[in-house]
């Protein structure tokens, strides 16, 4: 583990694009990588330093230098999960390609490449970095026959305004590709029919070295098609993010389509096999991709979750067991008030990802809606197991026990998510409950003050502290 190197520090010297930034968060301790033949995936995990909420509005990613590292993805985690696995690992992070229980922040992705610059989002697009979060950094190292030293270090840009957009992303990809030695014009493309009114404000897409040619069109509502992107040159080394200074704004139900041209000829000087050899879809250097990332602004949380649902079912439709887009699937439904077609999903969310404590939280909430609440506890007790200072669920099992005439066991749990949350006005009103069931008038009006105290604008607070104190004088 890391700590953050501190608000406005810098120990490289190096220049900062965006100016000196807010804080700098890095490793503890350079990370030493030896000689190896394949490509490696490490994902790092180290504090963000930041003990209070925070608006972000950039972030400058220096994961080392191109060509030691060949991408890198950042996300957050405000949970210890993925310290845990960590902890687990006895190299500094974790290996393979999931990045534990971290996530982008909504409608935004946080990656490097060769030749991305930083850029910055107006205050209205900020995004919020709870306090206390980690960061995990995902490297991509090619194989080298020398040793690496990696510094990792991540630069964060300050808001003082809290965001009004409403963010969303639109990924297109294509998996299939297979391009034959001595191809000239090899062509990828996706599309997705947009269910929901949106606005295209900025465009990240990738490929390898094959790359020629991008391009991203829209087809509006009088069937014209419009350009949305054209890189004429794509360059792997020159990878940049392309945010529009005017947003493209599209109507529901307008596809969107990216088409990707590649040559595996001789006369490409960026081909790195001499002579071709047939390259298909992979993570490594050696491997060729096609993606496309969107970044949208929608006009309402509902449609938020119609997009993802949208979104999710169209990567299932080409890597049918991507458990990220299963999770997403369900956790759209659940939203949109569909419980009962999430549970599935959650299910085999939960098989593939195990120690995923949100997916086992999401799980216990579909199966308590749909009156399962015996499966639901035992969902929402693996939570606990993963993170026993899940407030979250130590309060649902026991707002299920006090449903079930057991009030004596919510209480235990109603009190251990207050032992990590004591100024929670809410958690001492249930505990305050539950003392009130087991007939101790007492300890419920102490419970109760507590809430009051801590959220004296809560008139039902005041009004319940008034009738336990009622009883007690009639008693």
């Amino acid at each position: 583990m890391a700590a953050c190197a501190g608000e406005g520090s810098d120990t490289t010297g190096a220049a900062w694009p965006l100016g000196q930034p807010d804080v700098v968060a890095r490793m503890a301790d350079p990370l030493t990588i030896p000689p190896h033949d394949k490509d490696l995936f490490r994902n790092l995990v180290f504090s963000t330093g930041i003990g209070d909420d925070r608006f972000v509005r950039a972030v400058d990613m220096r994961p080392g230098k191109p060509g030691v590292v060949h991408h890198a993805v950042l996300q957050i985690d405000p949970t210890t999960a993925s310290r845990q696995l960590d902890e687990t690992d006895p190299e500094p992070g974790f290996g393979g390609m999931s990045l534990g229980a971290s996530e982008p922040p909504r409608g935004h992705f946080l990656g490097w490449t060769p030749g991305k610059v930083p850029l910055e989002s107006p205050a209205s697009s900020a995004w919020l970095l709870p306090g206390g979060s980690d960061f995990v950094l995902q490297v991509h190292l090619p194989a080298t026959d020398t040793t690496v030293l990696l510094e990792p270090m991540v630069g964060l840009y300050f808001s003082d305004t809290a965001p009004t957009d409403i963010l969303s992303r639109i990924l297109l990809a294509n998996e299939t590709l297979d391009i034959p030695p001595g191809a000239t014009d090899y062509i990828a493309t996706d599309a997705m029919d947009v269910p929901v009114q949106l606005e295209v404000l900025a465009a990240y897409p990738h490929a390898h070295f094959l790359g020629r040619t991008i391009e991203v069109t829209a087809r509006l509502p009088d069937e014209s098609v419009i350009q949305l992107l054209h890189v004429a040159n794509w360059d792997f080394g020159a990878q940049v993010e392309y945010r529009f200074d005017d947003p493209f704004l599209l109507p529901a139900g307008r596809r969107v389509t990216m088409r990707y041209h590649y040559e595996n000829s001789a006369d490409n000087p960026l081909n790195r096999n001499d002579p071709p050899k047939r390259v298909g879809f992979g993570l490594e250097s050696t491997d060729e991709m096609a993606s496309l990332m969107l970044q949208v602004r929608l006009v309402s949380e509902e449609d938020v979750h119609r997009l993802t649902e949208t979104q999710a079912r169209h990567t299932l439709s080409y890597a049918p067991r991507n458990w990220a887009a299963r999770y997403d699937l369900a956790t759209a439904m659940l939203h949109q008030g569909r419980p009962m077609e999430a549970i599935p999903y959650l299910r085999l969310t939960v098989q593939d990802r195990p120690d995923q404590a949100e997916a086992w939280g999401n799980l216990g909430v579909a199966l308590a809606q749909t009156g399962q609440l015996a499966e639901a506890v035992a969902a929402w007790q693996r939570v606990i197991a993963i993170d026993d200072g899940d407030i979250q669920a130590h309060g649902n099992i026991g707002n299920a026990f006090m449903a079930t005439g057991r009030p004596q066991t919510a209480l235990e749990h109603y009190r251990k998510a207050a032992s990590h949350d004591p100024e929670d006005a809410i958690l001492q009103a249930r505990i305050g409950t539950a003392l009130a069931q087991m007939e101790d008038l007492d300890g419920a009006i102490d419970a109760f003050e507590r809430a009051v105290t801590l959220d004296p604008d809560d008139p039902g607070l005041q009004q319940a502290l008034e009738t336990l104190r009622d009883q007690a004088s009639r008693k």
